[in-house]
C-alpha cells in the first residue's frame, strides 16, 4: 500500500471512529462517498466525506445537546488539524451546546474556569472563577475566551478553558 494510501485509510478510521458514537456507520460514509462524487463529478476527498459526516451526524442528533457539543468539539478538532479555518467558531458552537444542556436542566448560571498553568494568559487568569447567568452566558459564549492570548502553531487562539455549571 502506498504511504498517501495508507495515511488516507488512517485519516479514515480516526474520524470514523469518533462519529460511530454519534450514530454514523460505515455505510454512511459510502453513501455520502458516492453523493458527494456525484455532486462533484469526480471522486469525492476524505476530508469531504467526514466534514458531511460530521454535519450529518450533527442533523441527527438535534435534540442531544451533549452530543453537539461533542460533535462541535470533534469539528473544531478537524478544522485545527486541517488548518484551513479558525476552529473557534465550532468550539464556541461547542460551548453553547453545552449550556444549552445545563438551560435544559433548568441550571441557574455557569462558572468559568481557566485551565491555570503556565501557558494561561492573563485575560483567561482574570476571568477565573467568574460566574454568568444561562442568559449572559448564551449571549456571549464565555469559551473559549475570545481575548485570550494563547495561541497554538498555526497562529489560531488555543483557548483551553471551559464553562462549569453552577448548582444553587
Amino acid at each position: 500500500m502506498r504511504k498517501n494510501s495508507k495515511l488516507q485509510l488512517e485519516f479514515k478510521e480516526k474520524w470514523l471512529k469518533e462519529l460511530d458514537n454519534y450514530g454514523i456507520s460505515r455505510e454512511d460514509y459510502i453513501e455520502s462517498e458516492n453523493l458527494l462524487s456525484k455532486r462533484f463529478g469526480k471522486k469525492a476527498k476524505e476530508k469531504d466525506i467526514i466534514w458531511a459526516l460530521m454535519n450529518k451526524s450533527l442533523i441527527s442528533n438535534i435534540n442531544d445537546y451533549m452530543n453537539q457539543y461533542h460533535i462541535y468539539y470533534l469539528m473544531g478538532v478537524f478544522t485545527k488539524e486541517e488548518g484551513k479555518t479558525d476552529p473557534n467558531q465550532y468550539f464556541e458552537l461547542s460551548t453553547k451546546s453545552l449550556i444549552l444542556k445545563y438551560k435544559s436542566e433548568a441550571v441557574n448560571g455557569v462558572r468559568f474556569l481557566a485551565s491555570i498553568s503556565q501557558r494561561t494568559c492573563k485575560n483567561c487568569t482574570k476571568l477565573n472563577g467568574d460566574s454568568f447567568t444561562i442568559e449572559e452566558a448564551l449571549n456571549n459564549i464565555p469559551a473559549p475566551n475570545k481575548y485570550c492570548k494563547n495561541k497554538d502553531d498555526n497562529g489560531y487562539t488555543n483557548c483551553r478553558c471551559t464553562v462549569i455549571k453552577l448548582f444553587d
